[in-house]
């Protein structure tokens, strides 16, 4: 439907994405609900709701189209390789698995990202990091490997992560938002802060999420300081 392939995206579908990819791409996603769901669930992508769905769908092909070339040009190569990948999440694995089109990442790709594109994983300060756990962008198995990576540098003290258990990216809350932050100053500090921030909130749901984040890593934030 998208003329191209996976690594090699046309200027004409960079330039009509919005006006004629885009609404191809919701009408196939809307007429064929059960396929759209199969593929997220083969590429292990999010998306539950009808609206969900359909929200991935576009925002990653939206990132296919408009970010591949840009990524090529700076890698100086086609950073990308599914050859030994096995999907799974559909009733025909096999036939999936066959019939799947596969690439192989350019050498100087994989050695430029290796090279200037890693995280080392070793922290100097403290980091706090609030992420969603059906984030359609950013992955929140990112987040885990992140995690492994700064407790094998020897880092795993000066992080802490806080999901946020729903679908969007960076679809937080106002107390979850707020909670993360005041737990990031009391560990970089020693200032609690949490009861005037409080006030601050105007719903129930907020304050409830405060509360419960504060309480759940006030611990981390106080370790090594009494």
């Amino acid at each position: 439907m998208i003329p191209g392939d996976a690594v090699l995206i046309p200027q004409e579908v960079i330039d009509n994405f919005d006006t004629v990819y885009k609404p191809a791409v919701e009408a196939l996603v809307i007429a064929n609900p059960a396929i759209a769901q199969q593929i997220l669930a083969a590429g292990n992508a999010p998306g539950t709701t009808p609206a969900e769905i359909l929200n991935t769908h576009l925002t990653l092909a939206r990132y296919n189209v408009l970010a591949t070339n840009d990524g090529v040009a700076v890698l100086n190569g086609q950073p990308y390789t599914n050859s030994g990948k096995f999907y799974t999440g559909t009733g025909a694995p096999i036939a999936l698995n066959l019939g799947v089109q596969r690439f192989t990442a350019d050498p100087a790709a994989v050695a430029e990202m290796q090279a200037n594109y890693q995280t080392t994983g070793v922290l100097t300060r403290p980091l706090v990091t609030l992420h969603t756990t059906q984030d359609e962008q950013v992955p929140y198995r990112h987040e885990q490997l992140y995690r492994q990576k700064i407790t094998a540098s020897g880092s795993g003290a000066l992080h802490v992560n806080i999901p946020a258990n729903r679908y969007g990216h960076c679809n937080f809350t106002t107390g979850e938002a707020l909670a993360s932050f005041l737990i990031l100053v009391l560990k970089a500090s020693g200032q609690d802060l949490s009861s005037d921030a409080e006030r601050l909130l105007r719903t129930e749901r907020d304050r409830i999420e405060f509360r419960r984040i504060f309480a759940e890593n006030r611990d981390w934030a106080l370790a090594g300081r009494r």
